[in-house]
């Protein structure tokens, strides 16, 4: 009977396992808009930067650019992994002379225009990532 119950316990884990991968699609969905509310909250949390055009333009470009991701057609694991390039860069932006933070945006930066290269040209989202390379390196 022990073997039995073993046997019982690995069927019973099989239709969690099913079911988790559904759950776990949703889940997703639910860390998305986790990760847009944190980007969101981070970038709001930025200095106007009013003395550093650079910044205050860049901070804009991070807005921009959050909402163009959620507008694009890319699938919900990109989009929730392109939001977290952004959340990395406006990490980055509130201790900008650090140089883990310098190298955090620039590799933040190489992703998100990885994938804005996987759609169309006039995208949203294409057009902003063209902007972030020379604001990137004036700032960090």
């Amino acid at each position: 009977m022990g073997d039995r119950a073993k046997g019982d316990y690995i069927n019973k884990s099989r239709n969690l396992n099913n079911s988790g991968t559904i759950n776990n699609r949703g889940a997703g969905a639910f860390n998305l808009g986790n990760i847009n509310d944190q980007v969101a909250n981070t970038i709001n949390q930025l200095p106007n930067f009013n003395t550093e055009p650079d910044k205050k333009e860049l901070k804009a470009l991070l807005n921009e650019l959050q909402t163009a991701i959620i507008e694009s057609e890319l699938d919900k694991e990109d989009q929730e992994d392109t939001l977290q390039q952004i959340q990395a860069i406006a990490e980055a932006l509130q201790d900008s002379q650090n140089d883990a933070m310098k190298k955090t945006a620039k590799r933040a930066m190489k992703v998100l225009r990885g994938t804005a290269a996987a759609l169309p040209p006039s995208a949203a989202m294409v057009t902003i990532c063209n902007q972030l390379p020379d604001l990137i390196s004036k700032i960090f």
